[in-house]
C-alpha cells in the first residue's frame, strides 16, 4: 500500500483558531511532526487541538502552551498521532500572536 507523505504550513491565526489539516475522505493519516515559531517580542499561547470526527470530541495536543518570544515548538520523536478520515488539526494562537506552523502527515488508503 502506498504512503504519501504531505507537510501544511500556514500562519497561526491570532485571537481565532483555524482548521490547518483535514483528513481526506477514504484515506488515515499518521500525524508525525509539528513545527510552531513565535515571532513576537513577547511569549504568546498557543493551543494545538485534534477533532475525532468518529466520537465527535476535541482532544487537546496543547492547550494554552506558553511559546516563547522569537522560539518554536518541535513535535516529533517516532510518536505519531493516528486520524482518521474527516479528523481535523486546528491551532489557535492568543490575541497578538504573528507565528507560523509545519505539520507533516503520512496518508495511506483505508481498505475499508
Amino acid at each position: 500500500m502506498a504512503i504519501r507523505k504531505v507537510s501544511v504550513g500556514k500562519p497561526i491565526p491570532a485571537g481565532s483558531s483555524t482548521v490547518f489539516y483535514t483528513v481526506p475522505d477514504g484515506y488515515r493519516a499518521s500525524w508525525s511532526l509539528l513545527y510552531a515559531v513565535n515571532h513576537t517580542s513577547s511569549a504568546k499561547a498557543l493551543t494545538v487541538t485534534w477533532h475525532d470526527a468518529s466520537e465527535n470530541i476535541d482532544i487537546d495536543v496543547f492547550y494554552l502552551y506558553p511559546l516563547g518570544a522569537k522560539n518554536y515548538l518541535k513535535m516529533d520523536g517516532g510518536s505519531w498521532v493516528m486520524l482518521e478520515e474527516g479528523d481535523t488539526v486546528t491551532l489557535a494562537g492568543e490575541s497578538g500572536m504573528d507565528g507560523d506552523a509545519i505539520c507533516s502527515f503520512e496518508l495511506e488508503r483505508n481498505n475499508n
